[in-house]
């Protein structure tokens, strides 16, 4: 199953908006999400070692760990992402 669905924008719009951004703020970073990784949070690209929804990488990528261990979620949950 294709994790790039519309159900999947719709719910991470939703998320988004629910947390303070406008409409348009958040239809543009779920639209990045789709364009990065179809929706994957665990979407790795191995040649530039970018994770996740937003292809996490370098120092963001460390961060984002660090930011899951805090929280005890994975890097790879949607919602710590």
């Amino acid at each position: 199953m294709a994790n790039d669905t519309p159900d999947q924008g719709s719910a991470l719009f939703e998320g988004l908006t629910a947390r303070g951004l406008s409409p348009v703020h958040a239809a543009a970073i779920v639209g990045n999400m789709q364009q990065e990784s179809s929706f994957n949070p665990t979407q790795v690209n191995p040649k530039e070692d970018a994770h996740g929804l937003l292809q996490w990488r370098l120092d963001r990528w460390q961060a984002l760990q660090d930011f899951a261990k805090q929280r005890g979620t994975s890097p790879t949950d949607r919602e710590t992402q």
